[in-house]
């Protein structure tokens, strides 16, 4: 599976939107999108043309895209299984990426980025029960229901 290993600061100026991908840097006066709040690359800094529908379109699904880590590939799939649910595409799909483990583990506060949580899931920093295939991908009925997140001993209480 492949994943955006480049410049992520560099994401949240194209979208010309603070997207909180390196976690606390994005607070503090380092944020790259707080020091240059034009667009990457060597035309970034010319007035811009006005946005076709299509274009608006497009920019809104690369942000969610970028937020939640996802591929082309990973995005389709998401948005078949919300197509396929009752009720209205968009938000199914919210929910549907919300309810991912690494999400899950961002939302709750124990890590910084979701890019931090997917790791520590992968690595079984968190024991879930029921017990669970470690992919950060993964979500489903289960997470509707009580799921009991539990750090794992082995890896200390903090991981800022």
């Amino acid at each position: 599976m492949a994943r955006y290993i480049g410049s992520v600061c560099r994401l949240c100026r194209r979208e010309n939107l603070k997207l909180f991908l390196k976690g606390d840097r994005c607070y503090s006066d380092k944020c790259a999108f707080d020091r240059r709040s034009y667009p990457p690359g060597q035309h970034g800094q010319r007035r811009g043309r006005k946005n076709s529908d299509y274009a608006i379109q497009l920019r809104e699904k690369q942000k969610v895209k970028r937020m939640y880590g996802l591929s082309e590939k990973q995005f389709r799939l998401f948005f078949k299984r919300a197509d396929r649910q009752k009720g209205i595409t968009g938000t199914n799909l919210l929910v549907l990426l919300e309810r991912r483990l690494d999400n899950v583990v961002y939302r709750l506060g124990f890590v910084n980025s979701r890019t931090q949580g997917r790791q520590l899931v992968k690595h079984s920093h968190f024991l879930f029960s029921p017990p669970l295939f470690l992919t950060a991908d993964l979500f489903g009925p289960f997470l509707v229901r009580a799921l009991v997140l539990v750090l794992c001993p082995r890896t200390g209480s903090d991981f800022r």
